[in-house]
């Protein structure tokens, strides 16, 4: 259930893209939102696909003055620029807040006043469209003060989201924690493209095949999150070396043959620290795999 707090919040927003977009439709319909900045005409006719142009602004200046959180969601490659462009127009906030996951909250020093605080809130989830549905019952990396914990805690709460606050030693390598999200999101899709590639290679269909094993597959790893089972299947897990050899023996695509050597090797250390096989099935593996 969402936090009680009875105070509600006011949230601007600096940015337009998947994850501005999607933020300004889901604090509109908690009634959370104020002003949203976009910086070009074509970033305001998208924006205003999603939310009534009253809420628009394409000056700083527009913004509000007693917004609670300024949540500035830009690429995190955009934030230098756009805090020498806040800093030069004097633009302030009670909390200025970035949405991304590589950098702490520390990048956003130079807005920091008196009056102004600075805090960070990644959410851990992939936007490839601008959809609501994508908050719900997600994590999100927070920095901030002590003091406004309640403050975020509300606010990603009433997102059907789940704060976790990082402490100091986690938000100094807070780009580990962006890999880990790169990892079991971006190079998923990458190893679905390899299986299509594969199946289109011999004619069948992906999407007669991939579907079925792929959601199993996810679903045994969430099921074990946490836990010290591995749900690794499959020849590496059970030790059959000829099954590797063959596999590699038929591939013609330089590109997937050292992408899939490399994968079989972190399987086979991995199966072979679970204890699912031993030290001379596991020598041989890598043998092949460095052979092939």
């Amino acid at each position: 259930m969402a936090n009680e707090r009875k105070v509600k919040l006011k949230c601007d927003i600096i940015g337009s893209g998947k994850v501005g977009l999607t933020l300004t439709e889901a604090l509109a319909k908690k009634d959370f939102l104020g002003k949203v900045y976009v910086h070009s005409k074509k970033s305001f006719d998208l924006a205003s696909e999603v939310i009534d142009e009253k809420y628009l602004v394409q000056d700083f200046k527009g913004l509000s003055d007693d917004a609670d959180v300024t949540i500035i969601a830009v690429p995190e490659s955009g934030l230098d620029d756009l805090i020498l462009q806040l800093n030069e127009q004097n633009i302030s906030a009670n909390i200025f807040a970035h949405t991304g996951g590589i950098n702490s909250r520390n990048i956003l020093n130079d807005l920091r006043t008196e009056q102004t605080e600075i805090a960070a809130v990644h959410p851990y989830q992939t936007f490839y469209t601008n959809d609501i549905d994508v908050l719900k019952g997600i994590a999100w990396a927070v920095e901030c003060e002590e003091k406004h914990k309640e403050i975020f805690e509300f606010l990603i709460e009433n997102l059907d989201g789940k704060p976790i606050f990082l402490n100091a030693e986690q938000a100094k390598k807070k780009a580990m924690y962006h890999a880990s999200a790169v990892t079991v999101s971006n190079y998923m899709t990458m190893l679905f493209e390899m299986g299509v590639q594969m199946c289109n290679e011999l004619g069948l269909e992906p999407n007669a095949f991939i579907p079925g094993i792929a959601e199993r597959t996810l679903q045994n790893n969430i099921k074990h999150l946490g836990t010290e089972e591995i749900p690794l299947t499959g020849p590496i897990a059970r030790g059959d070396t000829n099954a590797i050899a063959r596999h590699l023996e038929v591939m013609e695509d330089e590109k997937i043959r050292k992408a899939y050597k490399l994968l079989s090797l972190s399987a086979a250390e991995l199966s072979y620290n679970a204890g699912l096989i031993d030290a001379n099935v596991y020598d041989e593996l890598k043998k092949i795999l460095d052979e092939k």
